[in-house]
Parts: C-alpha cells; sequence; structure tokens
C-alpha cells in the first residue's frame, strides 16, 4: 500500500508518513563521516549545520541525516524516524538502493554504501523519470548496487514493501534532538539551582525533602535500549541456518520440463521468507511443478513461462542475547580460524571489521544524551558473507555466534542441466555478527 505523504515544513523537501504512532521522515541532509567515534561526529556535524534533530547511518563508512523539524506539541510523543536508515536496515545489505512508490505518482529513491547513506539521495521526486534520472546518475557513481523496491527496474531487482521499512524503523532510524553545549550548560545550571532549593528546604523541614522527579540510572537506561534494539532484530542460531539450508537442499533441481534458476531467504519476525524461481522448458506443464511443492509451500506462476515457489522457515523467535555476546577477541580467533580451515571449499569468505553499534543513546532528566557506562564493553557488529557450494555449508552449520542473518541466496549456474545444476549450486550467506569489545 503506499505511503499517505504530508509535508514536515512549508517549502521543504522534508516528507513525512505516519503509521502506528511513527512518523517516517524523508529527505534528509547526508553528510560524509570520517573518523570511529560516529555518535560524536554526527552530533558535531548537526550541530554545525544548525539542525535540530539527526541520525547516523554506519558500517564501514558512515554519514549523518539532519533536518530542521518544528514538532507539533501534540505529535512531540511520536517516534520520528530516518525512512533512508530504515530501508537500509530492511534490505540487510551494506550497499543498496531502493526505490519505493509513494501516493499521488511520487517516486522515492535512497542509496547506500559500506553502510552509510549517500548525499543527496534520500529524495522523494514528483515523477517516474526524475528518479530514473537520480537512479543512472547514482549508478555512474556506485555501479553494482544492489536494488530493492516495489516497481520495476532494469537490470534486476529485489522486492521490498512500505510494511517492511515500516518493521525495521527502529532505534537505530530514531532521529535525536540536537543539544547545544549552552543548553546543557543551562540545563545543568538548572538542576544545581533546583537541588539547591530542595536542600535548604530540607534542612528547614523537620522531614527531609522527597522530590518527585526520580533520577535516571545510566546503566539502566542504557540496558533498555540495547533490550529494545535486541528486540528488533531477529537472531538467528544454528538450528534456525541448518532449517533454512536445509529448505534449499530439498529444492528439486529440475522437475519434468522445470528447472531451478534461484532462491533466496530473507529473515523476518516471523521466521525466514523464501522464494524459489523455476524456468519453464519445452515439456514443462503447471500441474508437474504444483504435484512436486512440499506441504505448505505456495506455487506462482508468471504467465506461461515461469514460477515462483514460497514458503517460510520457522526460527528461533528471540532477540540478539545482547548479555551473552562473545568478544571481538574471540571470533578474530576461534571464528575466524574455523573459517580459515575450510576457506579452500568455500569461493569467497569476508570478515569485515568490527564497528560499534549505532545506537541512539537514551537522554537524561534533562533530555541530554548519556554517555554509555564505563565499566561495561563496547558492543559493536562486523558483516560478514560467506559464498560457496551449498554441500559445504554443512561443516558451518552449528556455529555458536549471536547473528543476525540478513539474506541466504542460491545461484544455479546451469539450470538446464540437472547433474551440473545439483553439484554447481552455489549459495552466499550475508548477516551481521554482534559481539562485545
Amino acid at each position: 500500500m503506499p505511503w499517505q505523504l504530508e509535508s514536515a515544513e512549508a517549502g521543504s523537501p522534508l516528507r513525512t508518513a505516519r503509521a502506528q504512532g511513527r512518523v517516517l521522515v524523508f529527505g534528509l541532509d547526508w553528510q560524509p563521516l570520517l573518523g570511529r567515534d560516529v555518535p560524536r561526529l554526527a552530533l558535531a556535524r548537526a550541530r554545525g549545520l544548525r539542525a535540530s534533530h539527526y541520525v547516523w547511518s554506519a558500517g564501514q563508512g558512515a554519514s549523518v541525516g539532519c533536518a530542521r523539524l518544528r514538532r507539533p506539541r501534540a505529535r512531540r510523543r511520536e517516534a520520528w524516524l530516518s525512512a533512508a536508515v530504515a530501508a537500509r536496515l530492511a534490505a540487510g545489505t551494506p550497499s543498496g538502493m531502493v526505490l519505493l512508490a509513494l501516493d499521488a505518482g511520487c517516486v522515492w529513491l535512497s542509496a547506500w554504501h559500506a553502510g552509510a547513506v549517500l548525499a543527496d539521495s534520500d529524495r522523494v521526486h514528483d515523477s517516474r523519470a526524475s528518479a530514473d534520472a537520480a537512479l543512472d546518475a547514482l549508478e555512474a557513481r556506485y555501479p553494482g548496487l544492489a536494488r530493492f523496491g516495489n516497481v520495476p527496474m532494469e537490470g534486476g531487482w529485489q522486492p521490498l514493501e512500505a510494511a517492511q521499512v515500516f518493521a525495521a524503523a527502529g532505534d537505530a532510524a530514531r532521529l535525536l534532538p540536537v543539544v547545544s553545549p549552552r543548553r546543557r550548560a543551562l540545563a545543568g545550571l538548572a538542576g544545581t539551582s533546583l537541588a539547591l532549593a530542595f536542600g535548604w528546604r530540607a534542612l528547614r523541614s523537620a522531614e527531609p525533602a522527597r522530590v518527585g522527579t526520580m533520577a535516571v540510572d545510566p546503566a539502566q537506561a542504557w540496558a533498555d535500549a540495547l533490550d529494545r534494539h535486541a528486540a528488533g532484530v531477529p537472531w538467528h542460531g544454528p538450528a534456525a541456518l541448518a532449517r533454512a539450508l536445509g529448505a534449499l537442499r530439498a529444492l528439486p533441481a529440475s522437475v519434468t520440463g522445470w528447472f531451478l534458476r534461484d532462491a533466496q531467504c530473507l529473515p523476518r519476525h516471523d521466521g525466514w521468507h523464501c522464494q524459489a524461481r523455476y524456468a519453464r522448458g519445452t515439456l514443462g506443464r503447471n500441474l508437474d511443478l504444483v504435484a512436486v511443492a512440499p506441504p505448505g509451500w505456495a506455487v506462482h506462476f508468471d504467465l506461461l513461462d515461469g514460477a515462483r515457489l514460497t514458503w517460510v522457515v520457522a526460527h528461533d523467535g528471540a532477540g540478539v542475547p545482547w548479555r551473552r555476546l562473545g568478544s571481538a577477541r574471540d571470533t578474530e580467533l576461534v571464528l575466524a580460524s574455523r573459517l580459515q580451515r575450510h576457506a579452500r571449499l568455500f569461493s569467497a569468505i569476508r570478515l569485515d571489521a568490527w564497528q560499534v553499534l549505532p545506537l541512539a543513546p537514551p537522554a537524561d532528566a534533562q533530555g541530554a544524551a548519556l554517555t554509555w557506562p564505563e565499566d561495561w564493553p563496547a558492543v559493536g557488529t562486523r558483516q560478514l558473507t560467506v559464498e560457496g557450494p551449498l554441500y559445504a555449508y554443512a561443516l558451518l552449520q552449528d556455529w555458536e555466534v549471536a547473528a543476525a542473518w540478513q539474506s541466504l541466496q542460491l545461484q544455479v549456474q546451469h539450470p538446464s542441466d540437472a547433474a551440473l545444476a545439483a553439484r554447481r549450486a552455489t549459495v552466499r550467506l550475508q548477516g551481521v555478527l554482534y559481539e562485545k569489545h
């Protein structure tokens, strides 16, 4: 269903879409960031641009999205979230672009590379022609970006719907208020004055004064923020990954005139959503494909020459266990050594550098961002990509890692030859590992 857009401000390129007490914001001003302390750099850049709100997007690269918003008092309790960050999280790839049809013929285009949303890409276009021109310009600068959306595109694309973007809009996409150093100082001075006043009243009173507002415990506030983030990220243990790989192995390479082309499983909160595409040969009939579909799987036909099998594989149904994460050192020594031992069986293995988790900081009673507890290890992620023959994954199914897998793709190199298809089916597994540092 297309989004119903509203203008965030008169004369502003910002647009908003509202649903279930949350507001997605389109058209932020994105700027690249250089450096490791992404939260500090993002806030500094937002202050320099005199923005009222900001959000950052980070992977191997990083960028900050800024906006000047005046939210009506009645809507200040709503969560305002970046559509660009939500789309990146929903797509689940480090680099890609999304093209989504909105209402009144408008089309939204956003793109990201190495985890950073690209400058000038988070834009709502008045027509498909305008969006296509911007898309061509992006392709010239960043060729080969994975494509997602709800409108057809040349060169292949993966479906991504509005509901999936809304579902991915969690704390990592939340727009944060820009608090100036002067405002923080005034808030601190006001808090000190209030404390002195209460202290004076306590000295004059026979009973100690009771302050009605409770202080915010930084450790508990950060724990709550991590719990909210973990609840929004499906965690896939070894059993869940084994079930998804088992479903791919169960796919028939050929069925009386039908040939397997490719398959893909994408994780959602209720399980892995999978589909396999088949091409019809000369002898293929629709009845033959329906006859071999496992129970619970659906068959969809593309006119006369193609078909899709779709099914759902249950996963563990739990969030990322951030309290029981392994260390980055464990990943570098134990997991990396295991990958090295089996590297000859795979065509590609990539384990990216560790990055701090891009989590919106909780606020204290005055609305200022709380710093990470000094005695806590940092929580971060790293991207993992493995590509190789389907049979080789049997060696990796018992991984004891905290992973949020993003996609599982099977590509058949010789779909018309059943024997070759079974031996040369290539699987690409992408995901995010969570760990402490």
